[in-house]
């Protein structure tokens, strides 16, 4: 047991810093109310948005030359 813990990687992967950083992560990307998924969908709706504003100057604009 004992050199499996003496583990090149394993002694990175048990770092205290590593581990905080590990922890932070995951808390960042699941289980933060800001999370990756909501980020994503926000996106999705911007660029939707964002055609629909194109649309409506284009529309505009070819109201303009009638």
């Amino acid at each position: 047991m004992k050199k499996f813990l003496e583990h090149p990687v394993l002694k990175i992967l048990l770092n205290q810093y590593v581990l905080t950083g590990l922890l932070f992560a995951v808390w960042m990307v699941f289980l933060d109310a800001n999370n990756y998924f909501i980020h994503s969908e926000l996106d999705e709706q911007i660029e939707s948005l964002e055609a629909d504003i194109e649309f409506y100057e284009t529309s505009i604009d070819n109201d303009r030359e009638l």
